[in-house]
């Protein structure tokens, strides 16, 4: 038999359906509101990946803007109506790695003609360009290379296995164009100068100069027989752009990058040049002064560049060459 319910039962089953009630609709509300629910249920542990939700793979149409993308957190990013800062590209894109450009801020060949005119000296230059590929202007004759021609050297006792024995020897000839150290690399290419010449003529070749050739015989003495090499400048500047991927080409540059302070003239004062020069008596009389190497333009490219001077002494030389690389970026 069932009690009949009292009058303080039946209104605290009343009260206590009415608390429900109003409770479920409460929890609508704040469902509908977006206030609850949508969250991680705990907190991550540390190091827990978060996966962003997968991107629909049905076709989309093509927008007025770009549509929101998942942010590592897996929330939508910000919609368009929220002030976002996007970086402004660069206004000239940086070049890729090893490239090559002209010479900016000068013209090459009208600077050689006003230095020869107003100096009274003989200026050989070359330059690479882009459209047209290695320039030249001023004489083209093969003028002797002088201590330029260290560097094929180098290379070439790297490339028979000296790179390591002989590490003081190659950093003195190119950091201090140091002759006793360049004649012992010299005679430790082989038992003779033919065979000598030969392996840095080798080296030339592997670097696409086929027009170079390393004497075996001392053309000037007491002067040394591959300083002799004549050597021009728009070769020079071929072999330059070759020279990076040669064997042993880390070492050289990294000395020619460290050229000492007393031979940093001309090309040597430019941004970041990698370098080396030459110079010796001519044997018709007066001096010849050279160099050849690259520098880093404002881009980070790397301009190629070779002049010789022949000039009634090795200061006038030196001062004709620093004014041929005035203005150079």
């Amino acid at each position: 038999m069932t009690t009949p319910a009292t009058p303080w039962r039946r209104a605290l089953l009343a009260g206590t359906v009415t608390v429900l009630v109003a409770g479920a609709i409460c929890l609508g509300i704040l469902a509908a509101l977006g206030l609850i629910g949508g969250g991680d249920a705990a907190p991550r542990p540390a190091g827990t990946p978060v996966v962003a939700p997968p991107r629909s793979e049905a076709p989309t149409p093509t927008p007025t803007r770009a549509a929101p993308s998942a942010t590592p957190t897996g929330r939508p990013s910000p919609s368009a109506a929220t002030p976002t800062f996007t970086p402004a590209p660069p206004s000239t894109p940086a070049p890729a790695e090893g490239a090559w450009r002209a010479p900016t801020g000068v013209d090459p060949a009208a600077r050689a003609e006003q230095v020869a005119g107003r100096r009274g000296v003989q200026v050989s230059v070359a330059w690479y360009h882009p459209d047209r590929g290695v320039q030249r202007a001023g004489g083209t004759a093969a003028d002797p290379a002088w201590s330029t021609s260290k560097v094929p050297l180098a290379l070439a006792v790297i490339r028979n296995g000296g790179g390591a024995s002989h590490r003081g020897s190659i950093s003195a000839a190119l950091r201090q164009s140091d002759n006793d150290a360049a004649d012992t690399l010299w005679r430790s290419l082989g038992a003779d100068d033919p065979t000598r010449a030969r392996a840095v003529t080798e080296v030339l070749r592997r670097a696409g100069d086929n027009h170079t050739v390393v004497p075996d015989t001392r053309r000037h003495p007491p002067y040394s027989i591959f300083g002799q090499t004549g050597w021009t400048c728009a070769d020079q500047v071929a072999f330059l752009m070759r020279l990076p991927p040669l064997d042993g080409s880390q070492q050289v540059i990294a000395d020619m990058s460290a050229v000492t302070s007393g031979q940093r003239w001309g090309l040597g004062r430019l941004p970041e040049p990698v370098f080396k020069g030459g110079w010796g008596p001519a044997v018709e009389g007066g001096y010849l002064v050279r160099q050849f190497g690259w520098y880093r333009g404002a881009d980070g490219s790397r301009v190629p560049v070779a002049v010789s001077v022949r000039a009634p002494s090795f200061d006038a030389g030196v001062a004709a060459i620093d004014e041929v690389f005035t203005g150079w970026g």
